[in-house]
């Protein structure tokens, strides 16, 4: 808090006592417009006390706003907009989705995934299937063999793995040096998977043109080259599923805890943010005292409760009677005990 809010919250003080003044001596058809005065009073007083008008630059927005108004025969409704306002936003969706993904990815290693259409091999076996002799079955055999290397789970894990790195990035919990090491690791997997993927094609387009040229099985030599090519392929693409899903699931492991730890400062934030403005309502709500006493106030913090499965969370609610605002502004109970006293619930 700088040096000058003191005194800004002191003239505000007066402000809403002047505005007091002003509502005892209106006319009941009066009142309504008289209290939109003080609540607009004492909104300001609320921004400027919890830092709502500060700015991190020139043209960016403010750090908060409170909107107040007064309902005749319900009380006063104060909706403070934080800094903690859906707090993580898209990145509590993006998690919750890589959540999904990665248990998905988990599944398919598993248990088998059914491999993504190969057009290429299914063009070939089209092909083979017009020739029904010895040679032709071999060919399809073989193609049939590079077709079933299931490559999607690869594909999908590099995909989630560089996903879950940005929102890492984002959450701000990798420093210069991991962030660097992980980025490097993945651009390593990604070049190990299209290698891979230029040997088949090497291979596969070899085995074409031999099939189309020839009618005759090739030399022993050349099918043992072939098959050991696409062993070492088979095992080079189990090799590397394994080490994506160990990337992945560290990567998983990174993201859990920057989550919780994430969670936590946001909790402990705003339990802070409560007890300041709690602190504040119990000084500078003496505007309010003309409000009836079969009446209350009630403080909506927008978007600072439970995650919705919407990805947005709810808003967190306060009802303060006005007896336990006035037994607070008169030093009988504190700042912390008002809290206490009002009615907490989320919608």
């Amino acid at each position: 808090m700088n040096a000058t809010r003191p005194l800004t919250l002191s003239a505000l003080v007066l402000s809403l006592l002047m505005a007091t003044d002003t509502v005892d001596a209106q006319t009941p058809v009066d009142d309504t417009l008289a209290m939109r005065q003080a609540v607009e009073l004492l909104g300001t007083t609320l921004e400027e006390g919890l830092g709502l008008n500060e700015r991190r630059g020139i043209f960016s927005p403010r750090a908060g706003d409170v909107r107040g108004r007064y309902l005749p025969r319900q009380g006063v409704v104060l909706e403070i907009l934080t800094p903690l306002h859906n707090r993580g936003g898209a990145l509590d969706t993006l998690d919750s989705s890589l959540s999904q993904l990665s248990s998905q990815l988990d599944g398919l290693l598993q248990q088998g995934a059914v491999p993504r259409p190969d057009f290429e091999a299914m063009r070939d076996q089209l092909a083979l299937s017009m020739r029904t002799d010895e040679v032709s079955a071999f060919y399809r055999s073989f193609l049939q063999g590079l077709a079933s290397q299931d490559i999607s789970v690869i594909e999908r894990g590099l995909a989630a793995a560089g996903d879950t790195l940005q929102s890492l990035q984002a959450m701000g919990h990798l420093d210069a040096n991991e962030r660097e090491r992980l980025t490097q690791t993945l651009q390593d997997l990604r070049g190990q998977f299209a290698q891979q993927m230029q040997a088949m094609d090497t291979l596969r387009q070899q085995v074409r043109e031999q099939a189309a040229q020839s009618g005759i099985l090739p030399d022993q030599s050349v099918q043992d080259a072939w098959v050991q090519a696409r062993t070492s392929l088979e095992q080079e693409l189990a090799a590397l599923r394994v080490e994506v899903n160990g990337q992945m699931a560290a990567l998983q492991r990174a993201r859990e805890q920057a989550e919780a730890l994430r969670e936590q400062q946001a909790a402990q934030a705003l339990t802070e943010f409560q007890s300041r403005l709690f602190a504040l309502l119990c000084d500078y709500s003496a505007g309010l005292r003309a409000l009836p006493d079969d009446e209350v106030l009630n403080v909506i913090l927008s978007g600072v409760g439970d995650l919705l499965p919407s990805g947005e969370r709810r808003d967190l609610l306060f009802i303060i009677e006005k007896d336990a605002l006035q037994r607070c502004q008169q030093g009988r109970i504190s700042a912390a005990e008002l809290q206490t006293v009002s009615t907490q619930f989320q919608y």
